[in-house]
């Protein structure tokens, strides 16, 4: 290349294949050990096995699904800047893939062909797709809160029917920054079942005569729904919950495995 400019370079020859984790099966256990998720699927597809593989055939194994990540990657740096797919579509691919990558792991160590990861086959992009569930669940509170007020403010004091909005108010407040962990998750439920409390409170001292306040259970009961839904889909959406437990079952088994990996 002595005497190319750098676009001579880019534009006349083809990049290198990228050199992934897994290629080098001398420093597979230790590249396993930061990789719970990838340990425990590894582990799983080896017990299934009538004989451990060794690290050079687990290594190639894996070689074949870091393939499909090479595949998205390599794509970036075509010559021709109109052959590059758009950042959207990369996005979408590298989500397809990391969705089947667990699951692939165990086909490519079994001998079995790996998944598709064509969107058309395995579906809408994870990424996209917790999106989408996170605004329709939102938009669910949303209309779950305002047709229970709208309709308590029809027999009471629309002023007195916007305690019912108390459930989400104090869930979210509680439950602060914590969308995506489990202490989140509980503390906003506990604000859910504070705010139907205060809200009942409320509620039961301006009942019109002939109301009993046993009706507004099943009023409170919807609106404390509306205001748990979009904390369950956070947590369900955003959490990573589970990969930390993953790796103290996947080490050992690949710690043990001798000459397998």
């Amino acid at each position: 290349m002595a005497g190319l400019s750098p676009y001579r370079i880019k534009v006349d020859l083809a990049p290198a294949d990228p050199v992934l984790a897994h290629a080098n099966a001398q420093t597979l256990d230790a590249t396993l050990l930061r990789e719970p998720r990838v340990a425990d699927a590894v582990a799983t597809a080896i017990s299934d096995l009538p004989e451990a593989p060794t690290h050079e055939e687990c290594s190639r194994d894996l070689g074949l699904v870091d393939a499909r990540i090479s595949e998205v990657l390599l794509g970036c740096l075509a010559s021709d800047q109109a052959a590059r797919p758009s950042a959207s579509d990369v996005a979408c691919r590298l989500g397809v893939v990391a969705a089947r990558y667990c699951e692939n792991v165990g086909h490519a160590l079994r001998g079995e062909p790996l998944e598709p990861r064509e969107e058309a086959l395995v579906g809408v992009a994870p990424l996209r797709a917790r999106r989408v569930l996170r605004l329709v669940g939102y938009a669910a509170c949303v209309a779950v809160t305002v047709a229970v007020c709208a309709g308590l403010a029809a027999r009471l004091e629309p002023t007195r029917a916007v305690a019912l909005a108390l459930p989400l108010v104090v869930g979210l407040v509680l439950r602060a920054r914590g969308r995506s962990t489990l202490a989140g998750m509980i503390r906003g439920t506990v604000g859910v079942l504070l705010g139907a409390a205060t809200a009942g409170a409320i509620l039961a001292r301006t009942l019109p005569e002939g109301l009993a306040p046993a009706s507004l259970v099943p009023v409170l009961l919807c609106a404390c729904s509306g205001a748990w839904l979009p904390m369950a889909i956070d947590y369900a959406t955003l959490s990573e919950g589970g990969a930390q437990p993953a790796a103290a079952s996947a080490a050992q088994p690949v710690d043990n495995a001798g000459e397998g990996a």
